[in-house]
């Protein structure tokens, strides 16, 4: 029998993506297919009322904002992606969503300009910074720019899956 889920997430350039699985089997995701990723027995009972929780990542790596999508897909969140600060603030115009997860640096406009631009607009979107190039001073700096909560590169992916459905849990 095959479950269907459809979700609509809208990329840089707006485009949809539809997610199809065939229930208990093994679905190689399409956007994995050249790096060889499957995932199994994939939870695809939820409806697409269900899928209400938004998060924007932030990243100019192609590859890694493809990671993040996968993996946020598959906790049943609806995401939005940017390739850096402006075209997230741009999407963000039209598209409201509840968590960005960033990378700090970023070609036109890095993370913690963001944040700032963010904040100064009055957004209370829940911040969470990545970067590879982590110490104590740009963990300072990003915390002081209204980040909520910062993330060194490489990433735990377990762990920020954790954080963000924990997000998720606090609110009403």
């Amino acid at each position: 029998m095959c479950s269907r889920l459809r979700r609509e997430h809208t990329h840089t350039r707006f485009s949809k993506l539809v997610s199809f699985a065939t229930e208990n089997s093994t679905f190689l995701h399409p956007d994995w297919q050249e790096y060889g990723i499957v995932c199994n027995r994939i939870n695809w009972d939820k409806s697409e009322a269900d899928v209400t929780n938004t998060v924007m990542v932030v990243e100019d790596e192609p590859a890694t904002r493809r990671l993040y999508r996968f993996l946020l897909v598959n906790s049943n969140f609806t995401v939005l992606e940017a390739e850096d600060g402006i075209t997230a603030l741009e999407i963000l115009s039209s598209h409201p969503c509840d968590v960005i997860i960033t990378d700090m640096n970023m070609p036109r406009m890095g993370g913690i300009e963001l944040t700032r631009t963010l904040r100064n607009q009055g957004s209370d979107a829940y911040i969470i910074m990545v970067t590879a190039f982590g110490s104590r001073d740009t963990e300072k700096q990003a915390l002081q720019s209204g980040v909520n909560e910062y993330m060194t590169k490489p990433i735990d992916f377990e762990d920020l899956d954790r954080r963000v459905k924990a997000y998720f849990a606090r609110q009403p």
